[in-house]
């Protein structure tokens, strides 16, 4: 049986991914994550090869645009990529990323599922 305290819920909507972002050296990329709407770890779980360029150029742009206010820049450096790559690789296999539904049933008390069902 495994213990219902190890259910987090978070209650800012894209916390997770700013700590999941600090975790990987990637917290300059939170706004970018933001602006895509990359809120959660089950979406950021989700994403393919191609949309993580996608969300690397989109950085780019973002770091383009604060070009414009700050007078310089820097281009999304291939390591970053690489480091964001494998960060959603590991991801993949990382309990966090599931629902909160698919994390319930990983539950096997009938009493805790019952109580989170009053509560939805």
């Amino acid at each position: 049986m495994k213990c219902i305290s190890r259910v987090h819920v978070y209650n800012i909507k894209g916390q997770e991914v700013v700590d999941w972002l600090q975790a990987h050296a990637l917290s300059d990329y939170a706004a970018t994550f933001a602006r895509l709407q990359l809120d959660s770890l089950h979406k950021v779980s989700k994403l393919s090869p191609e949309q993580i360029v996608a969300v690397s150029e989109a950085a780019e742009e973002d770091e383009v645009g604060a070009k414009c206010v700050t007078g310089h820049a820097s281009t999304f450096p291939v390591g970053v990529r690489i480091v964001l790559e494998e960060a959603v690789k590991s991801l993949k296999r990382d309990s966090r990323s599931l629902t909160l539904s698919q994390r319930l049933s990983c539950f096997t008390d009938a009493h805790s599922c019952s109580f989170f069902n009053v509560l939805w």
